[in-house]
């Protein structure tokens, strides 16, 4: 399997299992734990559609599609991060929120490191 298609699997997986954590908080009536951990899906959702996404847009931009996908990918962690900044702030205690905003954003950041690098890796 190649670098590029295991990494579609892995965001693919990520998806999967962080929307079955947002039913099963749903489901035991902690929306706010919920609705807090939904910005963590942006970035293998944005890997997922960045392909499709980067090629339509290179037509209009002066960019390649590697380079769309790249930007579409920092966007992303940045986005998600901005957005756990907000949905944290639900979090009264302040070193629960601030546990919550480290470890989620670190999440983020790594994983987006990852996809990125991916995709700059040589293809073979």
């Amino acid at each position: 399997m190649s670098n590029a298609r295991s990494m579609l699997f892995g965001c693919w997986a990520i998806l999967i299992v962080l929307l079955l954590m947002a039913v099963v908080f749903l489901r035991s009536k902690k929306k706010g734990y919920a609705a807090a951990i939904l910005p963590l899906i942006l970035v293998p959702v944005v890997h997922i559609a960045g392909n499709f996404l980067a090629v339509q847009s290179a037509k209009a931009l002066p960019l390649d599609p590697l380079q769309l996908r790249i930007v579409l990918e920092i966007a992303a962690g940045l986005i998600a991060c901005v957005l756990l900044g907000f949905s944290s702030r639900a979090i009264k205690e302040k070193r629960s929120r601030l546990a919550f905003f480290i470890s989620c954003a670190g999440f983020v950041v790594v994983l987006d490191t990852v996809l990125i690098f991916s995709l700059l890796a040589p293809k073979g």
